[in-house]
């Protein structure tokens, strides 16, 4: 598994190298050489324990996802995990029926651009 390292920070607030009498608060920004594409959606289950999500983002392959569920029902101990993941749609699968959301994030890190 590859990943990246965003070890370069910057204080945007001293970027253009004025100090005046009273310093601002840093604002910190990190600038990476690679390729980011991330994506965050809401899943809605009603009463069901599968359901499936089309990504806004293109991805150039698989993603890396995370789900997590959030329940707005009655049952809340239910655990629920990633079944397929595809460059365009994700199927999620829960242990149980439940009436709730699942939040997805999905992540895809590239090599540098050329």
């Amino acid at each position: 598994m590859a990943g990246t390292k965003i070890n370069k920070r910057f204080d945007m607030a001293r970027l253009r190298r004025t100090y005046p009498f009273v310093r601002r608060k840093p604002r910190y920004a990190f600038k990476s050489d690679d390729i980011i594409t991330f994506e965050t959606a809401a899943l809605t289950f009603t009463i069901a324990d599968t359901g499936s999500h089309i990504f806004a983002e293109t991805f150039t392959s698989a993603p890396i996802v995370t789900v997590t569920s959030v329940d707005t029902g009655t049952n809340a101990n239910v655990n629920v995990w990633v079944s397929q993941v595809t460059s365009s749609t994700i199927t999620v699968r829960s242990s149980a029926i439940f009436t709730g959301e699942v939040h997805i994030h999905a992540l895809l890190i590239e090599e540098g651009r050329t």
